[in-house]
């Protein structure tokens, strides 16, 4: 099935206005949330047959939309909203946005467990808003992150926060939040008037055999009041360029809230391709999101096994959803340096590009975050320069790049 879909096609995305692929001649970026594969065959036809009407006009939702995502919500994840829950906007970030403008007060404080995605950062730092980060325990013997409910209820009870974003799953840790531990945290919003907005994103890529997803939503309706949903198409078909995603909220007054919000900041007009693509991905594109999540799984497999036998250094934290791997390199920092310096370093030795986990926060700065969704010839190619570029760290040698620019200056004299 894996090659049906054409998982192993290598497509050259260099000059296509890419944001992932904005790099030098011979860089390979495993950077951004961003697939290097053909989306759904059905979201190109729809897409196709959309571009092919040559009229471009004002569009809004109707109910094939609304129904598409109840039926995507009922079939995969067992759960069934209620189409009125709805709400449509262009993005889940400037969603989040809008929330925090409407639902917090500037000088407010937001919180968050952390090493957490860096575009919340942004976005809440940027509507003159404050952030609690609750870090998540870090377990070094095993590679996992647990809660820490103590500082959690202290940023709660004592840090005059208005509200709590929430990644389920975890961007970068690639946690799935159990039922237990969400029931626990909406009980703890409602003692202390929190409202929790969660990005579920990435719900639909949960990799782990045996391993599950609880949508918030899914918990007792006496819970989610205090809550919103956010999901999109975006990472699970990789189209974040069709700026389409859903805000889920059963509770009336908040739901008008964010509406009234959305509009006024006018993040509720469908593109051209938004809804026709959207509804394509929910509606026709189930087996090709079982074979990706399959090929996901064996590339995960395949790097950990690559380090395990080549970079032994490096410990992948157990990824149970996203293709975003998270490397503990603690073994290979010394001497006041951080994952910052090692992706600095590896940037110019071999040209690899990975995220450092600095700009995730927490204890990210020991963190390298590698994006595996690619084919295996790239992962392959990754893996390798991955492997020269720490050989090279640890023996002190100066990065390719320095050497050929001395060899230059040396020439130049």
């Amino acid at each position: 099935m894996p090659n049906q879909f054409e998982f192993d096609t290598v497509i050259n995305r260099m000059n296509t206005n890419s944001v992932k692929w904005d790099v030098q001649e011979g860089q390979l970026p495993m950077t951004i949330a961003d697939m290097d594969f053909k989306t759904s065959p059905a979201i190109i036809d729809a897409l196709a047959k959309k571009i092919s009407t040559r009229i471009y006009g004002y569009e809004v939702p109707k109910d094939n939309y609304y129904d598409s995502i109840v039926r995507w919500c009922t079939s995969q994840h067992n759960w069934e909203p209620a189409k009125e829950w709805i709400v449509y906007c262009n993005g889940v970030i400037p969603a989040i946005s809008v929330i925090v403008q409407r639902l917090s007060n500037i000088g407010d404080n937001i919180v968050m467990f952390t090493p957490v995605c860096n575009a919340y950062f942004n976005v809440i730092f940027d509507n003159g808003r404050h952030v609690i980060e609750v870090p998540l325990d870090y377990d070094p013997s095993v590679n996992e992150y647990s809660i820490n409910w103590d500082l959690l209820e202290n940023a709660f009870s004592n840090g005059h926060a208005s509200l709590m974003l929430l990644a389920n799953p975890c961007n970068p840790t690639g946690t799935c939040w159990k039922q237990s531990e969400l029931t626990t945290i909406l009980r703890m919003a409602h003692t202390y008037h929190i409202t929790v907005v969660c990005d579920e994103i990435w719900g639909d890529l949960v990799l782990a055999p045996g391993q599950s997803y609880v949508p918030v939503m899914s918990l007792p309706k006496d819970l989610t009041d205090v809550a919103i949903m956010l999901t999109s198409t975006s990472k699970t078909f990789n189209t974040p360029g069709l700026h389409s995603a859903s805000a889920i909220i059963p509770d009336r007054a908040l739901r008008e809230i964010c509406s009234r919000g959305f509009a006024i900041a006018d993040i509720i007009s469908p593109g051209t391709t938004s809804l026709q693509g959207t509804i394509a991905a929910y509606q026709s594109s189930d087996d090709w999101v079982a074979a990706l999540k399959n090929y996901l799984w064996g590339n995960v497999d395949h790097a950990k096994e690559f380090l395990a036998s080549s970079i032994p250094e490096i410990k992948p934290v157990p990824l149970q959803a996203t293709y975003l791997m998270w490397l503990d390199c603690s073994a290979l920092l010394s001497n006041g340096k951080d994952a910052a310096d090692l992706a600095e370093y590896l940037e110019k030795d071999t040209g690899l590009l990975l995220l450092p986990g600095n700009r995730f926060r927490g204890n990210g700065k020991k963190f390298l975050r590698m994006n595996v969704a690619c084919p295996r010839s790239e992962l392959d190619d990754g893996l390798a320069r991955l492997q020269k570029g720490v050989s090279d760290f640890q023996s002190g040698l100066a990065p390719a790049q320095s050497q050929q620019e001395d060899a230059s200056q040396q020439t130049s004299k």
